[in-house]
C-alpha cells in the first residue's frame, strides 16, 4: 500500500524554490562585486564541488584547494568546523591506519570540532585502478567536506551564473 506522507507538499515545494532562487540572486549580487577570493571559491566549486543537492560538498585530494575552499566558506558564510562534516574514502595499503589519515586531514585543514562520518575504506583486490599498484597513489586518501545547508550551495551557484554569463543552468535550478 502506497503511503500518502510521502507525496511532496506544493506549498513546500514552492517555498523551497523561492528560498533557492533567493539564495542564487544573492550570489550573483555578491559576483558582481567583483572580489577575487570570492570568484576564487566560487570557480573551485564549479569545477570540483557538487551541484545537485542541498549541500555544499567538496571532494579532493589536494591539501592546497581544499585549504582554499575551507577559506572561502568560512569568509563568506561564517561556517564553523562545528557546521562541516568530513568523510574519507581511501584505501589501507601505505602503512598508515584510517585514524592517522583522519588526524592529517584535520591538523593539517584545522578541522577540530568537525563531524567525522565513518571512513569508506576501498579493498585494493577488488579495485580495477588498483591493478599493477603495490601501493595506493593517494597515501591519505580523497576527503569529501560537507556543508548541510542549501543557501551556501545556491549562493555559489548563483555567483557561477554570474561569473559565466549563464542566465540559467540544468544543475542550478
Amino acid at each position: 500500500k502506497k503511503r500518502i506522507d510521502n507525496i511532496p507538499n506544493v506549498g513546500n515545494v514552492n517555498f523551497y524554490r523561492k528560498n533557492r532562487e533567493a539564495a542564487q540572486t544573492e550570489g550573483r549580487v555578491k559576483a558582481r562585486e567583483k572580489e577575487v577570493e570570492h570568484a576564487i571559491g566560487c570557480m573551485l566549486y564549479w569545477g570540483e564541488g557538487t551541484k545537485v543537492g542541498s549541500s555544499a560538498v567538496m571532494t579532493n585530494s589536494d591539501l592546497a584547494l581544499l585549504k582554499k575552499f575551507l577559506e572561502f566558506i568560512k569568509k563568506y558564510f561564517y561556517v564553523k568546523n562545528e557546521d562541516i562534516s568530513i568523510q574519507v574514502n581511501c584505501y589501507l595499503d601505505n602503512d598508515i591506519n584510517i585514524s592517522e589519515i583522519y588526524n592529517y586531514w584535520v591538523s593539517n585543514l584545522n578541522m577540530h570540532g568537525c563531524k567525522i562520518n565513518k571512513a569508506s575504506i576501498r579493498d585494493p583486490k577488488k579495485s580495477s585502478y588498483y591493478k599493477g599498484m603495490k601501493k595506493s597513489k593517494l597515501k591519505y586518501g580523497v576527503l569529501k567536506i560537507k556543508i548541510c545547508n542549501y543557501k551556501i550551495l545556491h549562493h555559489i551557484l548563483g555567483a557561477i551564473k554570474e561569473y559565466s554569463g549563464e542566465k540559467d543552468g540544468d544543475w542550478m535550478s
